[in-house]
């Protein structure tokens, strides 16, 4: 999918500004259809939700190992 839209699908390091304005002008110089930029856009939030999600149950799941341990 990624090779089909040619953009990244991966959220970086960068701000929403500096993102968006690359984004431009990635899209000026290629014939990316702009549909497409806003699909790899909700793809690279998604991502960010799941890695946001996954981080999240590591923590809970060691907290709850650890009380349980606790309570033996």
């Amino acid at each position: 999918m990624r090779n089909s839209y040619r953009c990244q699908l991966i959220i970086s390091d960068e701000s929403d500004e500096e993102r968006t304005a690359r984004e431009r002008r990635e899209a000026a110089r290629t014939d990316i259809p702009p549909g497409a930029l806003e699909l790899a856009q909700s793809f690279r939030v998604f991502h960010k939700l799941m890695m946001t999600s996954r981080e999240i149950f590591k923590k809970a799941n060691a907290n709850i190992a650890l009380f349980a341990e606790q309570q033996n």
